[in-house]
């Protein structure tokens, strides 16, 4: 359940952080966090790859163990 939700999440993070790096130069509106450390478009594009990243590695574990069962109750 939980890697299911982390792809959508990884977008979502990804968005906001494009929507931050527009709104540096003007080409967007105002960011809604003006301060902190999520007020970096870096930090939101670390956040997404993280969670892109943890979702991988989440299903292919999962795979992995769902394999490894279907094996043993198989014979």
């Amino acid at each position: 359940m939980l890697a299911a939700l982390l792809a959508p999440m990884a977008v979502l993070a990804g968005a906001l952080g494009c929507w931050r790096f527009g709104a540096d130069p003007g080409w967007t509106n105002r960011f809604f966090i003006a301060n902190g450390l999520l007020s970096h478009w870096q930090a939101w594009f670390e956040v997404a790859i993280g969670m892109h990243t943890s979702a991988q590695s989440l299903n292919r574990w999962l795979e992995i163990q769902n394999s490894g069962a279907k094996g043993v109750f198989s014979e």
